[in-house]
């Protein structure tokens, strides 16, 4: 069980700041699976204070590049003590200031260079992008203005 409060929103995509640098490849496989649903299934994760995006950099840039005008979020609280960010290996936790000042100052962080975890009620870290199940979000929806 999660501890963190969790919002869902359809949030502006100009709103959104990222951390982490998108790889273009995988961008492109995004887009293609993203106009052959024709949904988006899985919600970003983005801090509802800063909003920057903690998980799917590369979903909100498929849909940047898609023109889409809003993305859906998994709103959370970023300072909850829940919320942990550990490194590629995930071996060392890396502080959600530096994530923060990389997404608002840059430099941005490699591409998926960080690791974003949440504390389950026995203690476990769970990975961030477990958060909620599919949503499946019409691309329509999210192209109007």
């Amino acid at each position: 069980e999660i501890l963190v409060s969790v919002r869902f929103a359809l949030v502006p995509i100009h709103d959104l700041k990222t951390h982490e640098v998108a790889e273009l490849d995988r961008v492109r496989r995004v887009i293609r699976q993203m106009k052959s649903t024709g949904v988006v299934k899985k919600a970003i994760v983005v801090d509802s204070k800063s909003l920057v995006v903690l998980d799917g950099v590369h979903r909100l840039t498929a849909l940047q590049m898609l023109g889409s005008h809003l993305v859906p979020a998994w709103l959370i609280d970023y300072s909850d003590d829940d919320v942990v960010v550990l490194s590629k290996d995930g071996k060392s936790q890396i502080s959600k200031d530096a994530v923060i000042k990389a997404a608002t100052q840059g430099p941005k962080f490699p591409p998926k260079s960080t690791h974003h975890m949440l504390k389950g009620s026995n203690g476990e870290l769970i990975q961030i992008s477990h958060l909620e199940g599919d949503v499946s979000v019409p691309l329509a929806t999210l192209m109007q203005q």
